[in-house]
């Protein structure tokens, strides 16, 4: 599940999936939010979990919807927290 695909993501977001104006940013976009996350993580390959995909979600969200920057930082917080689960090296 951790990988989305572009009619996941404009699900997401509430795009209308014959809404084609979006879908170069939003395929762009994907590949950016899954490197965001690989390097939170530490990890090559995403894990396929959940709280992994709700990360992406969350990572897409502060570069689509959010209109101010406390906005996006509320986005990738919520992002983060729902990928620190999956996180291996935490020093411990």
């Amino acid at each position: 599940m951790a990988a989305i695909t572009l009619a996941q993501l404009k699900r997401e977001l509430r795009i209308a999936e014959d809404d084609t104006n979006n879908d170069d940013l939003l395929t762009q976009m994907i590949e950016v939010i899954k490197d965001e996350a690989r390097d939170f993580l530490e990890l090559d390959v995403l894990p396929d979990k959940p709280a992994v995909y709700a990360g992406l979600v969350m990572f897409a969200r502060a570069k689509f919807d959010a209109g101010t920057p406390s906005e996006i930082e509320a986005y990738r917080k919520a992002g983060e927290t729902l990928l620190m689960p999956s996180r291996d090296n935490l020093g411990m």
